[in-house]
């Protein structure tokens, strides 16, 4: 017996992390699955802080940079051949200037607003889709938790039983 409620103990402990999947009021008191309020408390933010996006978009002006080239001197050439006539390497340049200029200015809104939505998608889907898969990888890796806490259980028992005898 001893060795079956520490199996159920350890299994009813990982179970807890996820049920229930919904919010469920017990008189007065919400009782909800132990991980879903610190997903609500995740967030993208502490991530990814306005000086982090100003890292990475430093780190992505050469490719913009490069591509932006690439439309100017060869893209607009082919959907527009008579205005490509009239730009040279100097408005080429220019050009490229003030585009990379309005997007350093709107990249790190444009990255903190997809960052939120982000957030909110994930925050709204963890508990229909996420949360069952997480719970049964979860409950495959514990396999040998289990096994163990039910080992334990069974040799505290067989002690337990010996020592009763005994007296």
């Amino acid at each position: 017996m001893t060795a079956l409620f520490a199996w159920l103990l350890t299994w009813s402990f990982v179970k807890l992390l996820f049920f229930p999947y919904h919010p469920i009021k017990l008189f007065g008191y919400k009782w909800e699955g132990a991980c879903y309020p610190l997903i609500q408390q995740l967030s993208l933010d502490k991530f990814l802080g306005p000086d982090q996006i100003g890292k990475k978009l430093d780190q992505v002006m050469p490719f913009i940079d490069s591509k932006l080239d690439d439309f100017f001197r060869n893209k607009i050439g082919e959907k527009l051949p008579m205005i490509s006539m009239f730009i040279g390497d100097k408005t080429i340049a220019q050009l490229k200037a003030v585009f990379l200029e309005e997007l350093s200015n709107l990249f790190p809104s444009l990255i903190t607003q997809f960052s939120q939505s982000l957030e909110a998608d994930f925050k709204a889907n963890y508990k229909q889709k996420m949360a069952p898969a997480i719970e049964i990888i979860i409950m495959k890796a514990t396999v040998k938790l289990r096994i163990a806490a039910f080992t334990i259980g069974l040799l505290w028992g067989l002690l337990t039983y010996y020592i009763i005898s005994l007296f």
